[in-house]
C-alpha cells in the first residue's frame, strides 16, 4: 500500500555466469504518481552487485527529489541487499568493513556509497521501509524489474516507461496474481495481472501479440513461439 508522500523504489538484478555480464532494472514511483523506468549494465560483474547497484541508483535519484521528512519504500527480491542495507551496514562501518570472521566485506566500495546516501537521507529525516518479495513469483512489478534487468544484461533494446501511473500497464500490487497475461510489443515482453491491462498494452500496436496462459509450461511454449526464448 502506498503511504502519503512516499516514493517507491522497485529493483532487480541479473547476471549470466556470476561473475559475468550483468544488468539491473529500476522502477520509481513518486508521490505524484509519476513512474520512471531505468536500468544499467556491466560487462563483468555479479548478481549481488547488480542487485545492490539497482538500489543505490534508485536512492540517488530519489535523494535529489525527495522532501525533508519524506518516505521511501524499496522493494527487492534480494535478501543480501535488504539485510545489508538495513541490518548489517552500521556494524560493517564500525569495523571498517570487516566481517565478524575478520574478512573484508564484499563489494565494499558499493556499501560505502550506500552508507553515504543513507546518511544524507537520515539528515533530512527521511523514513525508509522495505519489502522483500520472492523472485519469479508472479508479482507483476517485480517481474517487470526483472525484464529490464535481463534486457540490460543482454544488451538488447527496450522501451523504458516514463509518465503518469494511469498510463503504466504494470500493477504495483505486491500480491502474486493468478492467471498470467502476456504481451509482446515492439520486441518488449510484458506480464500483466489482468486481461484489460494486457489488451491495453497491445491495442493498436502493429505486430503486437498477446495471450492468456494458465501454467508455467504454457508460458514457456508461448515465449518460444514468439521468439523470446531460443533453446
Amino acid at each position: 500500500m502506498l503511504m502519503e508522500n512516499e516514493w517507491w523504489i522497485v529493483t532487480d538484478g541479473a547476471c549470466s555466469g556470476n561473475p559475468g555480464p550483468g544488468g539491473y532494472g529500476l522502477i520509481l514511483r513518486s508521490p505524484a504518481d509519476q513512474v520512471i523506468e531505468a536500468g544499467g549494465a556491466e560487462a563483468h560483474t555479479t548478481n549481488n552487485r547488480m542487485e545492490l547497484l539497482a538500489l543505490i541508483d534508485g536512492f540517488e535519484r530519489v535523494q535529489k527529489e525527495i522532501e525533508d521528512k519524506g518516505k521511501i519504500h524499496f522493494v527487492t527480491d534480494s535478501s543480501y541487499v535488504l539485510n545489508g542495507t538495513l541490518k548489517f551496514l552500521p556494524a560493517w562501518r564500525k569495523r571498517d568493513f570487516v566481517t565478524t570472521e575478520g574478512k573484508p566485506v564484499a563489494n565494499r566500495e558499493m556499501w560505502e556509497r550506500m552508507a553515504g546516501i543513507l546518511d544524507l537521507l537520515r539528515e533530512r529525516s527521511v523514513v525508509i521501509r522495505s519489502t522483500l518479495v520472492p523472485g519469479h513469483a508472479a508479482i507483476e512489478i517485480n517481474e517487470r524489474a526483472d525484464v529490464i534487468a535481463v534486457t540490460m544484461r543482454d544488451g538488447r533494446s527496450l522501451k523504458l516507461f516514463s509518465g503518469n501511473i494511469k498510463d503504466y500497464p504494470v500493477s504495483f500490487s505486491l500480491r502474486p496474481f493468478g492467471a498470467l497475461y502476456l504481451s509482446f510489443v515492439d520486441g518488449q515482453l510484458m506480464r500483466h495481472a489482468t486481461w484489460d491491462a494486457c489488451q491495453k498494452a497491445a491495442h493498436g500496436k502493429k505486430g503486437a501479440k498477446f495471450k492468456k496462459v494458465a501454467s508455467k509450461n504454457e508460458e514457456l511454449e508461448t515465449l518460444r513461439s514468439w521468439g523470446c526464448i531460443i533453446d
